[in-house]
């Protein structure tokens, strides 16, 4: 294996369409990963009452997607999605993918078995891909016990697993469903999660879940991209019927090539998936985002006590338009339409 591609929120519900040359990139690597963020409903499966939305796998959107996608696939499905329709969601999820030769997944199992990581070799080198989650509000992914197949938790402490897996391989990168919804930059409590993790040996974290590119940084010299934000997502469905539709900022996204050599080098690629089409197509708007997002993360020019002051002035932009008077006479405008739709149907 010479190269891999490394990418975000994968949403697999309906049929869509990749353009030839970003295919033709991934295809020029030996492997791609993503965050797969929709389930298999096995029969008679409860839905999880604690979720406004149930994402279901659409079988012709994957197989679509993996014959475009020609080269191995490793899809994560350590998140906050998998759960969906409860712990035999998560077996049947499993079986169903791995049903495709060329795919294999991580991220999700019981808890002894997720504390050994995805292997890849790379150019001779042996890289572990740790997969890890939230329990947190913010994320609400369902931690994994001897007796229920969960994700690894970054609530319970990773340092002394870090630490003891950068001892067995060359590289480690965590592959992090974590961080704050629809927010351009990452918590401060994320950023010391990030520095914590490298400190005991972590190479690289790449985040995915805030449906947004957040920027990236280099701690100690390693890099931590805080979320690549949603590769393919289409619009969804709420549990009662409602439409929810992305934002054009929702739906940009960075794609990582990752090369090693005598460490890892990674290529960015900007990409925007337009969901009034379902397609997906190279964007140099998604790397000025990232680029201009990352400028705010250098610690020689914000402290991080600074940093929580402007974090939190993002925070509030965002929950200001959420629930402005505007925003919630709309909200209340798309639920009135989507109901008539319904019932014309």
């Amino acid at each position: 294996m010479s190269k891999i591609f490394l990418a975000g929120d994968l949403c697999l519900t309906e049929d869509i369409t990749i353009d030839n040359d970003v295919a033709a990139k991934i295809n020029s690597s030996e492997g791609f990963i993503a965050n797969y963020e929709s389930v298999f409903p096995p029969a008679d499966a409860l839905k999880r009452q604690d979720k406004n939305a149930i994402l279901i796998s659409s079988v012709s959107a994957v197989e679509g997607f993996l014959k475009d996608i020609k080269v191995s696939c490793v899809f994560g499905i350590g998140n906050n999605h998998i759960h969906d329709m409860g712990e035999e969601g998560v077996k049947e999820t499993r079986k169903r993918l791995t049903a495709y030769e060329k795919v294999s997944v991580c991220g999700a199992g019981y808890k002894e078995a997720l504390n050994k990581p995805l292997e890849l070799n790379i150019n001779q080198k042996k890289i572990y891909l740790l997969a890890v989650s939230s329990e947190s509000y913010e994320v609400m992914s369902k931690p994994a016990s001897d007796s229920f197949e969960g994700i690894l938790s970054i609530e319970t402490g990773l340092e002394n697993l870090v630490s003891s897996l950068r001892q067995e391989c060359d590289f480690l990168i965590i592959y992090a469903h974590i961080g704050k919804e629809y927010v351009n930059f990452p918590r401060t409590e994320i950023r010391q999660f990030a520095y914590r993790w490298i400190d005991t040996g972590a190479d690289a974290v790449i985040g995915h879940h805030p449906h947004v590119i957040q920027g990236k940084e280099y701690y100690n010299g390693k890099p931590i991209y805080y979320s690549l934000g949603n590769f393919i997502f289409p619009d969804f469905n709420t549990k009662n019927g409602q439409r929810i539709k992305w934002k054009k900022e929702n739906n940009y996204s960075i794609m990582l090539e990752l090369e090693v050599n005598n460490g890892l080098n990674f290529v960015e690629h900007g990409l925007y998936f337009d969901t009034k089409s379902n397609r997906l197509s190279f964007s140099t708007e998604a790397l000025d985002k990232l680029y201009t997002r990352s400028e705010q993360l250098n610690l020689e020019i914000t402290p991080l006590k600074r940093y929580y002051g402007f974090w939190e002035k993002e925070y509030f932009k965002y929950m200001a338009g959420q629930y402005s008077f505007a925003a919630k006479v709309k909200r209340k405008f798309n639920k009135y339409i989507e109901s008539v739709k319904r019932k014309v149907k």
